[in-house]
């Protein structure tokens, strides 16, 4: 009924040609409001919106220039998957994460002692040691015949690895909402130009 009685009230006023009702996004209030004025400030909770979009008063910049509420929400997801991506996480119960500033990829666990790699995070089984890691002298890892993680990595370039990858596959999941999709995009065009940067 209450949708019935909007659609209603809405034919009345087009139909007396009063085209210039606001409608307030929080509480619905609906008032006229001159051309003149793109800010609505509602006098029942007195939440200020612009006209136009319908988003929280963001006057001197236009909509476009103003990211949404859906669209903040939706680059604060694929922001926390490439923070959550920098920290590595025992495999074994424990679960306690770390993250390495320097030294080789062989990594000990504080609470279990057992050996994880940085680079795959894994653990390491005792009878596996350093065969975990590439025995091959000064390789580059970059062939496709290594088949080792490297025992020595830059960790600042491994975390950023790490934070790219989940924040386009963040991304990737967050894609065919249309009413975030703006966002989504914005934030893959930038991790894939980060991407390219650092593969050339």
């Amino acid at each position: 009924m209450k949708k019935y009685d909007e659609l209603q009230t809405k034919l009345v006023l087009e139909k007396a040609g009063i085209n210039d009702i606001c409608k307030c996004p929080k509480c619905d209030f609906q008032a006229s409001l001159p051309e003149s004025e793109k800010v609505l400030l509602c006098p029942q909770c007195g939440y200020e919106s612009c006209r136009l979009c319908g988003e929280e008063s963001h006057i001197p910049l236009r909509c476009e220039e103003v990211e949404k509420k859906t669209e903040t929400s939706a680059r604060l997801q694929i922001e926390e998957a490439m923070t959550h991506a920098r920290i590595r996480y025992c495999p074994k119960g424990c679960k306690r994460g770390f993250y390495k500033v320097e030294g080789c990829n062989r990594m000990t666990c504080p609470s279990c002692k057992i050996f994880i790699c940085y680079v795959c995070r894994k653990e390491i089984p005792k009878n596996v040691g350093y065969k975990h890691f590439c025995q091959t002298p000064h390789c580059q890892h970059k062939n496709g015949t290594c088949t080792g993680c490297p025992l020595y990595s830059n960790a600042e370039e491994d975390d950023a690895r790490a934070s790219r990858e989940a924040g386009l596959k963040a991304a990737q999941e967050l894609k065919g909402d249309s009413r975030i999709e703006h966002a989504v995009e914005k934030m893959e065009s930038i991790l894939n130009a980060e991407k390219q940067q650092t593969t050339s």
